[in-house]
């Protein structure tokens, strides 16, 4: 039963998908973080139909059909989210623009307004999204890796909120790393993280790595944007998850079709 109400607490925080009320208590969330990227396998998993619903309209022009293809997978992973992350991205890019000292960036993290920062930031996303999801090749090897990708954020950025110090005045994340046994929930994110990674290589090798290092890459300027801020918080998880499916989104556009020239043939 407590495994059932971590789930559900855990898409009742983190998406907008309907689930039973569950009492936010200490039991409850101490392994909520656990039960986070399982929201990334809904969203990889309504992708995937999406994309394997597209690749069913090859009748149709080719032109209409990446266009339907990218509308999908631009709006559904913030449409079943709510856009929590999405609001984390906004209130990170007015912080970041304002280019002052860490308790400057700090406050301007907890203000609801939204300044230019973060509409530019915010505009950019969806159009670079679209973009890129507009130029991935619907396959089924496509689809394994957006699979992964959804998820594989989530696993990363749990595995961060129990690694990393809370940022004073982060309130949510502190519950977290309060309540969480930190030790569980990291090695239950990365060993799931990297099972997850092999399996999927089995059947898309090469969009698998394009995800796995363009997200671990990012993990790394994660974790040094973190410092700057004195600590993660809810806010900047949220904006690491849109940034990191942002540039794996761009490296599964991308990356193949650099491999596609270099060798001369279709990967």
């Amino acid at each position: 039963m407590i495994v059932l109400k971590t789930i559900a607490l855990a898409f009742s925080l983190f998406s907008a998908i309907p689930v039973p009320r569950v009492e936010w208590n200490s039991r409850n969330l101490r392994y909520v973080m656990c039960a986070f990227p399982l929201v990334g396998v809904i969203i990889g998993g309504v992708c995937w139909l999406w994309l394997w619903g597209c690749l069913q309209l090859r009748t149709v022009s080719v032109q209409q059909i990446y266009f339907l293809q990218a509308a999908g997978l631009t709006l559904f992973p913030v449409l079943l989210t709510g856009g929590i992350h999405l609001d984390g991205l906004c209130d990170t890019a007015d912080a970041l623009g304002s280019h002052s000292d860490r308790a400057k960036m700090a406050s301007i993290l907890r203000d609801p307004h939204c300044g230019a920062s973060a509409l530019i930031a915010c505009c950019g996303w969806f159009a670079g999204m679209f973009a890129f999801s507009a130029s991935i090749h619907p396959s089924v090897r496509t689809g394994a890796a957006l699979a992964l990708l959804f998820t594989l954020s989530r696993l990363l950025s749990a595995f961060a909120v129990a690694s990393l110090p809370p940022a004073e005045g982060s309130s949510l994340v502190k519950t977290f790393s309060d309540t969480a046994q930190k030790r569980i929930v990291r090695i239950s994110t990365g060993g799931t993280a990297l099972c997850l990674s092999l399996v999927v290589s089995l059947f898309a090798p090469w969009e698998c790595l394009s995800v796995v290092v363009a997200q671990s890459l990012f993990s790394i300027y994660y974790v040094r944007l973190c410092r700057r801020f004195g600590g993660i918080s809810g806010d900047l998880a949220g904006w690491f998850v849109q940034w990191a499916e942002f540039v794996s989104m761009g490296a599964l556009a991308i990356v193949p079709a650099i491999l596609a020239y270099i060798f001369g043939v279709s990967l």
